[in-house]
């Protein structure tokens, strides 16, 4: 039986920047390894060498030419506090995403994980890939893909039954300035994790 809920939930203690700490018990969340030259030239007019001298300042207006540059994302920070409860016959567990913070050039979402099974719970892996890890898509077609924590490449954290862990998810890119919405995708993390979306509309900024 898969049964999902989605409630309001209370704020809770938040871990700064990308620092992971577990908030259950005395146990510690673990990481587990997981043209031919020699022509002869017909003769110039004048015309010619008008032309010429023509597409030549053309050209060098093209090179003096600035390259576009990209404007940082106008921060805002959007309170969220919204949970997702999963109970199955294998896992149980409740992700909670507190809010989602716009910086300069990339998305950060801080959440909450808490093990309510009685196994072990496999959350994200540090693979770099994207195939294992969640994600941020907008509106307007733009992903901005996950960045593994300090120490973590090749490491999934893992959450023994009891435990949570606060987290701070970084996702690199400046956000599209035309976009609305923005959706925090856990799914690539496994079955158990299918349909866990949050979608977060996005106020304008303070």
């Amino acid at each position: 039986m898969h049964t999902r809920t989605r409630t309001t939930a209370l704020a809770l203690a938040l871990a700064a920047g990308l620092a992971l700490s577990a908030c259950a018990g005395d146990d510690q969340a673990e990481f587990a390894q997981d043209p031919p030259s020699g022509s002869e030239a017909a003769p110039s007019t004048g015309q010619e060498q008008a032309t010429d001298e023509s597409q030549s300042g053309d050209g060098a207006a093209e090179q003096t030419e600035e390259p576009t540059t990209v404007e940082p994302a106008a921060e805002r920070t959007v309170e969220v506090e919204e949970s997702e409860s999963v109970s199955t016959e294998e896992v149980a567990f409740t992700l909670t995403l507190h809010r989602l913070a716009v910086h300069d050039y990339y998305l950060e979402a801080e959440v909450t994980v808490v093990n309510d099974g009685t196994e072990a719970l496999n959350t994200w892996y540090g693979s770099g890939n994207g195939s294992t890890e969640p994600r941020v898509f907008d509106d307007r077609g733009r992903v901005y893909p996950f960045v593994v924590q300090a120490g973590g490449d090749g490491q999934r954290l893992v959450l023994e039954p009891g435990q949570g862990v606060d987290a701070g998810l970084v996702f690199p890119g400046r956000l599209d300035p035309d976009a609305e919405q923005v959706t925090l995708d856990f799914e690539a993390l496994g079955p158990e994790w299918e349909g866990l979306l949050f979608e977060v509309p996005l106020g304008a900024a303070s």
